[in-house]
């Protein structure tokens, strides 16, 4: 019925959807406008080109739309009496990471393999919200990811949501069944190991020289595609010498080297970034070095109605992304490395930048599929892995008072796995249309209004 509607829209409707998607957009991004207009460009780019990064970057945009007045989108009765919760904030198949809990030196080929544990390891959105946000999210995120399989139709998207779904019910209940992993984290984990023992990401980024001067590779410069490093600005280490003398690292930590990185992620691609490369102290070999990102974090998204009575629980977003870590986190030190701090009023996070740390980009998973190493029976594992990892995120975490979640997702899903679903194949699907609509609508404004959507002029009166 909704496809028929949505084929059938009038040019005022479709007219009014574009004002309003542009609007949104606009005012989601108002921040990155106002601080790096030429990474907003880019971050644009990069959801024109492709459906899975336009919903990886459109998230505020997605909340906005669901809590519309004008709408029912959000109303269910498996909401009733249930008090907001402390959400992962998008939790999409590319967030889930292998991790090496406890490492702050990662493994070499010398050394045992250490257990690998599977985190919703990016919680830059995480906030306070109504528990089936998370879940019906990532089912969106699965019809998004599943579009480009040739042969993946209906059946085989809907038996992947009924695994999140299933996965979910019995993280977020504490059952410790463990869901069939499937070739894709098979294959995840198999190359977490294999590439972490090489320290691939370490010897490709660091220049060949002794290792009392060991640096960051900057040679390789940017591609036509703006993705790579460059050697700090004068600001710029400045900004990086202040950040690491504040991180608390373990006994002997020293920084060798920062560049600047670009052209990563999707929703923070015009964040500040740096890659810092530091040691232990020992002079004779690099088995005590390693990477860390640091990047500047802001706020997440607004769910609308529920600002006043979570807005103010942390003090700053550094705050808040080590306060979520600690109860989403299967381990408080899945990433040994991680920490917020600030910089001013910019707060930044730090996490590992290491091979060991993997996770499935979408376009592995098409080529995987097409390559024929993966079908809808790993398809429909990984959602399961995927559903699991949130719902014990779920349940490890707080509501909105401090209370424990048992109680609420107890009360929410005990004897209603069916009636879940229902839920999410039904919402999933809606989000899925009117996302393909809404992303064709991006393009075409892109188009019309110029790379910033029409913002350039308000970018320029910034001073």
């Amino acid at each position: 019925m909704l496809l028929l509607m949505l084929a059938g829209c009038s040019s005022q409707t479709a007219s009014s959807r574009a004002l309003w998607l542009r609007q949104s957009l606009s005012d989601e991004n108002a921040y990155w406008l106002a601080r790096n207009p030429a990474g907003l460009v880019d971050k644009y780019e990069a959801m024109a080109d492709d459906q899975y990064d336009y919903m990886r970057g459109s998230a505020g945009t997605w909340l906005a739309d669901i809590s519309r007045v004008s709408g029912t989108r959000l109303t269910t009765d498996m909401l009733d009496n249930t008090e907001p919760i402390l959400l992962v904030g998008d939790a999409h198949p590319e967030n889930l990471s292998t991790t090496i809990p406890g490492r702050f030196i990662s493994p070499t080929e010398a050394d045992p393999i250490p257990e690998i544990a599977l985190e919703i390891i990016d919680l830059d959105a995480a906030t306070y919200g109504p528990w089936l946000l998370d879940l019906r999210r990532s089912a969106t995120s699965l019809r998004v990811e599943a579009a480009p399989l040739s042969g993946c139709g209906t059946p085989c998207v809907e038996a992947a949501i009924a695994s999140l779904v299933a996965g979910y019910t019995d993280g977020a209940l504490g059952r410790d069944a463990a869901p069939i992993p499937g070739s894709i984290i098979e294959n995840l984990l198999a190359e977490a190991v294999a590439e972490g023992q090489a320290r691939e990401k370490y010897r490709e980024n660091t220049a060949d020289t002794i290792f009392a001067d060991i640096k960051l590779r900057t040679d390789l410069t940017l591609n036509d595609s703006g993705v790579g490093v460059l050697a700090l600005t004068a600001a710029e280490a400045a900004q990086i010498e202040r950040l690491m003398a504040a991180y608390d690292g373990p006994e002997g930590f020293r920084v060798l080297d920062a560049v600047r990185r670009f052209g990563t992620g999707i929703s923070s691609r015009a964040a500040v970034r740096y890659l810092v490369l530091w040691d232990l102290g020992d002079d004779t070999t690099d088995t005590d070095n390693g990477i860390i990102t640091v990047r500047e974090t802001i706020d997440p998204p607004l769910i609308p109605g529920l600002f006043a009575e979570t807005g103010d629980r942390y003090y700053d977003n550094a705050q808040r992304i080590e306060a979520v870590s600690a109860l989403l986190w299967s381990a408080p030190d899945a990433d040994a490395a991680a920490a917020g701090m600030t910089d001013g009023a910019l707060a930044f996070k730090v996490l590992t930048w290491s091979s060991w740390f993997q996770d499935a980009d979408h376009t592995d998973v098409i080529e995987d599929w097409e390559d024929g190493e993966i079908d809808a029976d790993d398809f429909a594992a990984m959602a399961g892995v995927l559903g699991h990892t949130l719902g014990s995120s779920h349940r490890r975490g707080e509501t909105a008072t401090g209370d424990a979640t048992v109680t609420v997702l107890e009360e929410a899903l005990a004897g209603r796995e069916d009636d879940l679903l229902v839920e999410i194949l039904e919402t999933s699907e809606e989000d899925w249309l009117i996302h393909r609509r809404d992303h064709a609508i991006f393009r075409e404004l892109l188009d019309t209004h110029g790379p910033l959507l029409g913002a350039e002029q308000r970018a320029e009166d910034v001073p």
